[in-house]
């Protein structure tokens, strides 16, 4: 129940009691196994404020996941040794090799690859962030580098970490930085972890560390065949070393880093105990070292733009890192630019989580429903945090979750929203944001055989049939930009018939510093033939009925400029008169006498 994020149970497989019954129970694939790959992993806590650091994988083995920090051993290498040289290579940090305490050995087999093994030595890493403006920790810092003899780059020197007596280091948080293959990111309690875009079995061991319940695991692993697409477990044994749980504090004064540059504080728990003086008419006033009046404080949130004030609701109610709400904003931005603000009624978000995305085309669209499908049981939902922004007494628009598997969930959805509701098609939206490969494919092929518009953003792609590596490698294109194109050629009609609507596709690249995986595969829904057929005869009948108007209109007129109704009677005869007269004088006059 603390780890709201957990797989559910049917995705963890089944428990053994004994490594002899686990072995039994998986074939014995122990004497199947020809290749043992070894690994090292670094988990990077903060234990005075439950804050952890994860990292955004963005090629090769985990692409899209959150994991810790770590890689392969090297030839004449110790696991420790290695688990050093990564955590640096990957974080910027260095630590001792006394500072890595061994943690977990994990051994994990495959249905699908049983003649591989693959054995993680896990370590944790337990540090303190020296907090802003905190000059005695910078101090001690200062006049202990000298002293600290790690591997320690030139332009990391005067921010290297210093052990501390009970085994927790010093940080100072600036050097922490990415690299190509992996973001480091802060999550400010380890509670909150997005454990279901994390390797399955972290949902089983590593909750347990972080609890604080074991002080050492030996776990055993074997997964369902299909890999990082399933990443579900079919049979797992742990051997617990346990021990009595040691109280963990809450988060007190620190601050959250989401980069290097990127800070932001959070409350300290202590410092709701202020002291209180004494002033001269006698009565009691709290003090503090800082106090900003409610004046200001609200003017500054008058000047704060939507998107700002949208972030900061959502990260006082739920844990969301900046970049996951960078993502959804961009995502959600990148659908109104290409469909505009006013072409929905309902959206529904697949693998939604807490429902941010939903909940954000209910903000800012016409969308007045938004329901988000997650099998996940527990996740967090964005209704305290946002249900001000996009519901009112004038207008209601509700935010729904159902907690189903997407192949039943979505087109029950659809179904009740075409049928029940009586919403056009082309009024709904289905949506996947950093949806895995298989989990987008279905998503935009539930979508389009309803007539519904959809809009996904694929990760974690492979090739599962080989058949496309090698062109990938020969045209030296991404592999993901590859299975991308195919994945948007497949949502192309290849005939155009008259029963139901066709589409428009279109790809779109959000910007490459919020997300790497920014391909968005985009599909519009148009009119059918029969329908296009209809509406350029009804064109082309106004266009001639125009037409024959304008003309009439014209002959109309021409005939009523030449009408003698129109002719005065009097002036008429009047001028014929003048006529007959001057004619009469002009016979009278004589004519003129030629000369001789």
């Amino acid at each position: 129940d603390k780890f709201p994020h957990q797989l559910p149970q049917h995705r963890l497989g089944t428990s053994h009691e004994s490594l002899s019954e686990f072995h039994a129970a998986t074939d014995d694939f122990v004497d199947r196994i020809q290749t043992v790959k070894q690994y090292s992993l670094v988990l990077v806590t903060e234990p005075s404020t439950r804050h952890i650091l994860l990292g955004m994988k963005h090629r090769g083995f985990g692409q899209g996941f959150y994991n810790s920090f770590g890689g392969k051993l090297e030839p004449n290498e110790t696991p420790q040794q290695c688990a050093q040289r990564e955590l640096h290579e990957e974080t910027g940090i260095d630590c001792s090799l006394q500072q890595l305490q061994s943690t977990a050995q994990l051994h994990f087999t495959f249905e699908d690859n049983p003649s591989t093994k693959m054995l993680v030595h896990v370590y944790r890493c337990n540090l303190q962030r020296i907090k802003e403006g905190d000059n005695t920790n910078k101090n001690e810092q200062e006049n202990n580098n000298k002293a600290n003899t790690n591997h320690v780059d030139d332009n990391t020197t005067q921010k290297q970490h210093i052990p501390k007596d009970d085994g927790v280091m010093t940080l100072d948080p600036t050097v922490i930085r990415g690299c190509e293959e992996i973001t480091p990111e802060w999550w400010s309690d380890w509670y909150q972890i997005p454990l279901y875009q994390m390797f399955a079995d972290d949902s089983l061991w590593l909750t347990k560390i972080l609890d604080d319940t074991c002080h050492y695991i030996d776990g055993y692993f074997h997964f369902e065949p299909g890999g990082q697409d399933v990443n579900s477990i079919r049979h797992y044994f742990m051997n617990e070393t346990k021990r009595e749980k040691m109280p963990v504090s809450s988060p007190s004064s620190s601050f959250v880093v989401q980069s290097s540059q990127n800070k932001r504080k959070t409350p300290n728990s202590n410092s709701n105990v202020q002291s209180k003086k004494k002033i001269p008419d006698g009565s009691n006033s709290v003090q503090s070292k800082k106090k900003i009046p409610d004046d200001t404080t609200h003017k500054n949130t008058k000047k704060m733009t939507l998107k700002h004030r949208l972030f900061q609701s959502l990260r006082q109610h739920q844990n969301c890192s900046a970049k996951e709400f960078e993502e959804s904003w961009a995502f959600c931005n990148a659908v109104r630019n290409l469909f505009g603000n006013d072409s929905f009624d309902a959206v529904l978000d697949v693998a939604g989580g807490h429902g941010a995305l939903g909940a954000l085309f209910l903000i800012l669209t016409s969308a007045h429903q938004s329901i988000v499908i997650d099998p996940a049981e527990g996740v967090g939902s964005i209704q305290p945090a946002w249900e001000s922004y996009y519901s009112s007494t004038q207008h209601k628009k509700v935010l729904q979750f159902r907690h189903e598997d997407l192949r039943t969930g979505l087109p029950d959805a659809l179904r009740k929203l075409i049928e029940h509701s009586k919403l056009k098609p082309h009024r709904i939206l289905v949506v996947a944001c950093h949806a895995c490969q298989h989990l987008s494919e279905e998503t935009l092929r539930g979508a389009l055989s309803y007539g519904v518009a959809a809009a996904a953003m694929p990760c974690c792609q492979v090739d599962p049939t080989h058949s496309w590596k090698r062109l990938s490698k020969t045209l030296q294109l991404d592999m993901g930009l590859v299975m991308d194109l195919l994945l948007a050629g497949r949502c192309m009609p290849l005939l155009q018939t008259t029963k139901g609507p066709h589409y428009t596709i279109r790809m779109k690249l959000l910007d490459s510093k919020i997300t790497p995986q920014n391909r968005m595969i985009l599909c519009r829904p148009e009119e059918s033939a029969q329908q296009q057929e209809q509406n350029k005869d009804a064109a082309h009948k106004r266009l001639e009925h125009i037409y024959q108007k304008a003309h009439e209109n014209k002959r109309i007129k021409k005939q009523s400029l030449f009408s003698w109704n129109k002719v005065d009677t009097t002036s008429l005869a009047l001028g014929m008169a003048m006529g007959a007269i001057i004619s009469s004088l002009l016979l009278m006059v004589p004519p003129p006498l030629s000369r001789r």
